[in-house]
């Protein structure tokens, strides 16, 4: 894989493949990783994994994204 990480990504994000990131945690620490993912283009949390669901959706709810898109 050549290339910057943005152009990576970005090609990923024009083919509708984006990379899918599992996360296991959602404290401070998780909460900031799924806020980052969030504002990229080109990846995504397509797992969270927690011991408390509510830890999960208040991080969802950080990162401005809409909980109603999660299960």
């Amino acid at each position: 894989m050549n290339g910057d990480l943005a152009a990576v990504l970005a090609t990923r994000d024009a083919s509708e493949n984006p990379v899918r990131v599992g996360l296991i945690g959602a404290g401070e620490m998780g909460t900031d990783i799924v806020t980052q993912i969030s504002l990229m283009k080109g990846i995504e949390i397509s797992v969270l994994s927690v011991l408390r669901a509510e830890h999960a959706f208040r991080a969802i709810e950080i990162a401005g994204l809409s909980a109603e898109t999660y299960v």
